[in-house]
């Protein structure tokens, strides 16, 4: 019988930009290290992110971390590339920023794992690859490395079924303790999605039926254990929001560690 194994491993350095595919990744404070540990920020302290405007997924961005570096190009002219020291304070990369999204702005740095969707209770966002699949297979307009960068979670993994990842969850007040490789984990929630994902992730170009056909494919293929969203209305979630407890800082999970449920926990206290 097969095992729930990690089979990707992804972080996102600046929220909202492009991603780091990692064969390995070690945990820093409530998150993955260098994971959403930067982030843009107007002149009233609000994300500039893919909620809020969808020329984020026009911006090219890659990294060489080991050399705190960034490169930033227009997807639309990619010869025209900018590289900058990725670090809180660099003016230059401020007013390119600010240029390219027509506001100020400037680049914040936390590695607190402040910059989460949901700080603390999700460090990171678990989903199985079969999930993606059957998604992609019921939308049949998009790519499934184009679905993976629409929900952009941090953790694959692969040997189960559709959605069997909604095991990590239960009712409202508890999780679900399990192991990650060696990593002490607790699974939340549903991660409920955005306004980002009926987006294409290099366009930006809003696909209006998208919301509607995951919805009406989750539906479909909801795992018979679920409790929270089987007797909902809403099935607008994918993957599970994660808790990782300051403890397990420094340890490390790498594609091919295997994931063990261990019991149902209460959540009081944690957050």
């Amino acid at each position: 019988m097969s095992v729930p194994t990690i089979s990707q491993l992804t972080i996102y350095p600046i929220k909202s930009l492009d991603p780091i595919f990692l064969s390995e990744a070690e945990i820093g404070i409530h998150s993955l290290l260098n994971d959403r540990s930067f982030a843009m920020i107007d002149t009233e302290g609000k994300y500039i992110n893919g909620k809020r405007t969808p020329r984020v997924h026009l911006l090219k961005t890659t990294y060489s971390l080991s050399k705190s570096l960034v490169t930033f190009s227009d997807r639309n002219n990619e010869k025209n590339s900018h590289v900058f020291e990725l670090k809180e304070g660099n003016t230059e990369l401020d007013q390119f920023l600010s240029d390219f999204f027509d506001t100020p702005l400037r680049l914040v740095r936390s590695d607190q794992g402040d910059f989460m969707d949901a700080p603390k209770k999700s460090g990171i966002t678990l989903v199985s690859d079969a999930s993606l699949i059957s998604l992609q297979q019921d939308l049949n307009t998009t790519s499934f490395d184009d679905l993976r960068l629409r929900f952009r979670a941090n953790v694959e993994i692969t040997g189960v079924d559709a959605y069997w990842e909604e095991k990590l969850f239960t009712t409202p007040g508890e999780g679900v303790h399990f192991k990650l490789g060696n990593v002490e984990m607790i699974g939340v929630r549903p991660c409920p999605r955005c306004n980002v994902p009926p987006r294409d992730p290099h366009t930006g170009v809003l696909d209006k039926t998208f919301a509607k056909k995951m919805m009406l494919s989750r539906k479909r293929n909801l795992p018979s254990q679920n409790t929270l969203l089987s007797h909902g209305k809403n099935t607008y979630y994918l993957s599970v929001n994660v808790y990782i407890p300051t403890s397990q800082k420094g340890k490390k999970i790498a594609i091919g560690d295997t994931l063990n449920i261990i019991k149902t926990v209460s959540l009081e206290g944690l957050f």
